[in-house]
């Protein structure tokens, strides 16, 4: 019993007396360099869409008017030849024969995918941030549609038993659809690039709103509809998708990220230094600019540097004990790329990893690297010597 008593107390003692880190959450918008930097004669864009299926659609529409024509004079020699028949063989042919008056036929008109204010579709989907729209100077940045493909609508059910003995049904459409499209890019005559997106070319399912009937279902949602539907979000995703892969890669992102600074707590230790660090780097992210000067963030750093001067990974009774010193570290990481300084910031990933941190630290850990790997060679691709 005397042992136990003894192990709680130094327990408590451990927790009453040793340092915690503390979290104070902060965010910020920065400017993303492209991965791929456009020449720099390039000082603006100009968008534009291009019906890939215009040609097919064309002929498709052309052909259709062609049957329809075509029909209509079968149609009309038809019914010269029945009305120069006499009355007795025209009697004759439908009593004995079964030949009934002629009837128009109908050509079934085709289903014709959409068309398209191109213009103004550019000027909605394709932007290319940090870049004014504009021809002087500019990129091409052009996509090309290749249009919905997809089955036609087919009715799926599924039943439910209920509690009382009853079953409750439910019936929907299900449309199998992709929509390929194609992006290039072109500046001073040469062309950057010409992809398809694999992602384009992977088969979706779209499932409609469910109904307790066919009839229902039917009423409600006829085929048409059902494809129009199918048409405008698979038009809508690709685009969107389109237009981020090529800001992610080519464009200057201005993106919002929310992170946090660490200080600490603890009743045997002032962290004065540490709230000062925090509170200038909350001073700093108001007005923070890439290529300013920033000096509240280089403050920070400067006391964080100056801190981790006393770092006892042993001690957890050290003002800076290991929970206090990983944090700082990660502040290290965080706040030197934001000031381009990734050396330093290096340095901060080298001095975790030689803390060979446990599983929870490196959970921490993994996004600031993650961070650091691509904002570095961000930074790296702007700056080539």
């Amino acid at each position: 019993m005397k042992q136990l008593f003894l192990l709680c107390l130094i327990m408590v003692s451990t927790s009453l007396f040793s340092q915690n880190t503390k979290k104070e959450k902060v965010k910020y918008t920065y400017t993303q360099l492209p991965m791929d930097p456009l020449p720099e004669s390039v000082t603006s864009y100009s968008s534009t869409i291009v019906i890939g299926y215009a040609e097919e659609e064309a002929e498709k529409a052309r052909k259709y008017e062609e049957d329809k024509k075509d029909a209509e004079e079968a149609y009309a020699q038809e019914r010269k030849e029945y009305k120069n028949k006499s009355l007795g063989k025209k009697v004759l042919e439908t009593a004995l024969l079964g030949k009934a008056p002629p009837e128009a036929s109908v050509v079934e008109k085709p289903t014709f995918k959409p068309t398209y204010n191109t213009e103004a579709l550019a000027n909605t989907y394709l932007k290319l941030e940090g870049y004014e729209k504009g021809n002087e100077n500019s990129v091409l940045y052009e996509v090309t549609l290749g249009g919905l493909r997809a089955s036609d609508p087919v009715i799926k059910n599924s039943s439910l038993k209920n509690k009382d003995g009853t079953t409750t049904y439910e019936f929907w459409y299900e449309v199998v659809y992709t929509y390929p499209m194609a992006v290039r890019l072109e500046a001073d005559g040469e062309e950057i690039l010409n992809e398809t997106y694999e992602a384009f070319e992977t088969e979706k399912l779209y499932q409609t709103r469910k109904f307790k009937s066919d009839g229902a279902l039917r009423k409600a949602l006829p085929v048409n509809t059902v494809m129009q539907t199918v048409d405008n979000k698979a038009f809508k995703e690709n685009m969107s998708y389109t237009n981020l892969q090529i800001n992610e890669t080519y464009a200057f992102m201005a993106k919002k990220r929310k992170t946090v600074v660490y200080t600490a707590k603890g009743k045997k230790h002032d962290y004065t230094d540490l709230t000062k660090a925090y509170i200038a780097v909350e001073q700093g992210l108001v007005d923070y600019d890439a290529n300013g000067e920033n000096a509240e963030i280089k403050t920070a750093i400067a006391i964080w540097n100056s801190a981790l001067e006393e770092m006892d990974l042993e001690n957890k009774k050290a003002r800076i004990n290991r929970k206090v010193a990983f944090g700082l570290h990660l502040n290290q990481i965080e706040y030197n790329i934001l000031i381009n300084d990734y050396t330093a910031a290096k340095t901060a990933i080298n001095n975790i990893l030689l803390m060979n941190p446990s599983k929870a630290e490196d959970k921490k850990f993994e996004p600031y690297r993650d961070f650091f790997e691509d904002m570095r060679d961000r930074y790296d691709a702007n700056n080539e010597d």
